[in-house]
């Protein structure tokens, strides 16, 4: 046993002295492993991923609770965590609002769904704001602890993992907002989703997703054609494009508005008598002036150049002298280079009889509404002139529309830039439940005098008499502009009083939140433009407040805040697309252009009509006559 027991305690000191010798060295050795990474956690990777959590840890971090069934917090409870972390700093909490233009699309279950999604997002952010706080106390405090780097990947991590939730909450809600324009359309799966979806991309997606569905479909292209000449129509007057109506809900309005056009005639002629009374009670809202009664305007001056005879309103209201030496003088055509003046004009040579008669007609309107004047032989000899032709087209109401033929005129001017009101400037004016009222003003153009050295360049020769233009016409390349420029100013007093007004050349629109306020504000409107000299066409015009009216082509509704077309020009359309279809080799590119340009125009009130010109324009480009 002794023997033993020596050989034991031998090898105990052996061990020892291997155990000395490699606490002692200077420097291990290497393996192949200590040029990896430092793992960031304890735990192992591959092949195991489970580990459990001490008692301890599980106790103080609520660990055995389930991750998708444990009880909701209270508001108070959810509240109190929030509120004892700050939020950072130009950090966007709150979740992105819906589309407007797709929410108006939504059923009621799409709705709940953006919404629930919505709502989701909102709790998910809340998250946030003790991660952050923990990872700024982490450097703050740590920033001397090795592990620190370790500790904030894992943080980075978890924050990727939650902004990946939150991502595709929004995308799930760009989806629903695509379906509710059309089931068929998506987001691609590859498609990099920020917290938020422009406008323009959604526009774009919907572009680009509705010309692949068209191209997948051109067998039956001709069909669906004819469906959506249809035009289930509807836009919103915010946004502008997407609001889209059944037929039956158009009509339903196109009915409503025509009864309401029934009423407002029966009420014009009441209208136009109580506005003489009125203008007593107005006196608040419009001072006093020199300017002749309103039934002296109203009757015996014409129309011609009538703008000249209240200059002291005119200066009243504005101090623009372009608009004062207008109204004054007369609109002075500035020339970029001498109109050709000739002393030997040559007659207008009549289309046929009937043209004739048209246009002796024209004459003698125009005459009594002093817009033309004769010219004797003498003056004819001694001022030379640029002479026009003209010829006239019957109205709807059985008058005439005398056109004058300016294009060689306007070659010799520029026509100045300007932005006018459209119906677009229009829609952002507007608000929902608005009252609408509109005012149309008769012969507008002609209310505008010419400056007695530019009536020589408007002349015409008609059965051996000249005659040169008083005011100006509606053909001349500026006087859109210059019409533009005089009314601007009575807009711009309407507007200072908080009035929401727009004008687009005679036709002017005034938005109002209720009723009895419409109808103050149109008094006063009126009021005005009779006092600087306007002549107001009551039969066209709606002084009676509604909520649905017809403008610049468009109906629209506050009550449902759309924009839609008139059925008889919806009819016109359709009518012109099917000729061209049944007959395609007998259409000039002349027509066709004239259908694609007004299957455009209608893009307000129904966004896809635009993606069905492509091979229209297509077309119109490449035929010499329009390419040259």
């Amino acid at each position: 046993m002794s023997s033993i027991e020596e050989q034991f305690h031998m090898m105990q000191q052996q061990i020892a002295a291997l155990q000395e010798q490699l606490n002692g060295a200077s420097t291990p050795m290497q393996s192949a492993d200590d040029t990896a990474p430092m793992p960031l956690h304890s735990m192992g990777t591959r092949p195991h991923y489970d580990w459990s959590p001490s008692d301890t840890l599980t106790e103080l971090m609520n660990l055995d609770t389930p991750l998708h069934t444990s009880n909701l917090l209270s508001d108070s409870e959810r509240k109190t965590i929030i509120e004892s972390y700050p939020p950072m700093a130009h950090l966007e909490y709150k979740a992105p609002a819906t589309i407007p233009t797709a929410e108006r699309l939504m059923n009621k279950g799409q709705r709940y769904e953006d919404r629930s999604l919505k709502h989701l997002q909102y709790l998910l952010s809340a998250a946030f704001r003790p991660l952050d706080i923990l990872s700024h106390e982490l450097v703050s405090s740590e920033s001397g602890n090795p592990s620190l780097e370790r500790y904030c990947t894992m943080l980075r991590d978890i924050r990727k993992l939650l902004l990946h939730v939150c991502s595709a909450m929004t995308q799930a809600r760009n989806n629903i907002a695509l379906r509710a324009v059309n089931p068929s359309f998506s987001l691609k799966q590859d498609q990099e989703v920020q917290y938020t979806l422009p406008l323009d991309e959604f526009q774009n997606t919907l572009i680009q997703q509705t010309a692949a569905r068209k191209a997948t479909r051109e067998a039956t292209l001709l069909l669906e054609c004819s469906r959506s000449a249809v035009f289930s129509v509807g836009s919103t007057l915010t946004a502008e494009w997407l609001q889209q109506q059944q037929p039956w809900q158009q009509l339903q309005q196109q009915q409503q508005l025509q009864q309401q056009r029934q009423q407002q005639q029966h009420q014009q002629l009441q209208q136009q008598q109580q506005f003489s009374t009125e203008q007593q009670s107005l006196s608040s809202v419009e001072p006093t002036t020199t300017t002749p009664s309103l039934s002296t305007i109203t009757t015996t001056d014409p129309v011609g150049g009538r703008l000249s005879k209240y200059t002291i309103k005119w200066i009243e209201i504005s101090s623009n002298s372009f608009v004062s030496t207008t109204i004054q003088s007369g609109y002075h055509i500035p020339f970029h280079t001498p109109p050709p003046v000739t002393s030997t004009p040559t007659p207008i040579v009549p289309f046929s009889t009937e043209q004739s008669h048209l246009i002796d007609q024209a004459i003698q309107d125009l005459l009594a509404k002093a817009a033309i004047e004769k010219v004797s032989a003498q003056q004819v000899q001694q001022t030379p002139g640029f002479y026009s032709s003209m010829f006239v087209i019957p109205k709807k109401n059985g008058g005439v529309r005398p056109v004058f033929n300016l294009k060689k005129l306007n070659q010799y001017l520029e026509a100045p830039h300007f932005k006018m009101e459209t119906i677009r400037e229009v829609s952002q004016m507007i608000r929902p439940k608005d009252y609408l009222v509109s005012i149309d003003l008769s012969d507008a153009f002609l209310h505008i005098a010419l400056h007695p050295d530019s009536r020589r360049f408007l002349r015409l020769k008609w059965k051996n008499q000249v005659y040169q233009n008083c005011t100006t016409p509606f053909g001349l390349a500026s006087s859109p502009f210059v019409f533009t420029k005089v009314c601007r100013p009575i807009l711009e007093h309407f507007r200072s009083q908080g009035f929401r007004i727009s004008a687009y050349l005679d036709d002017w629109i005034l938005a109002a939140s209720s009723k009895q306020l419409a109808i103050q504000q149109v008094q006063a409107v009126v009021a005005l433009l009779q006092q600087l000299g306007w002549m107001v066409n009551f039969k066209k015009s709606v002084l009676t407040p509604t909520q649905q009216l017809e403008h610049l082509g468009f109906v629209l509704n506050t009550r449902t805040m759309t924009a839609s077309l008139p059925m008889k020009k919806l009819r016109d359309i359709r009518r012109s697309i099917k000729q061209v279809l049944d007959h395609p080799h007998r259409q000039s590119p002349r027509v066709v252009h004239s259908l694609t340009m007004r299957i455009q125009a209608a893009t307000f009130a129904i966004f896809p009509a635009r993606l069905y010109t492509r091979h229209l324009l297509y077309y119109k480009n490449k035929t010499p006559a329009y390419r040259n």
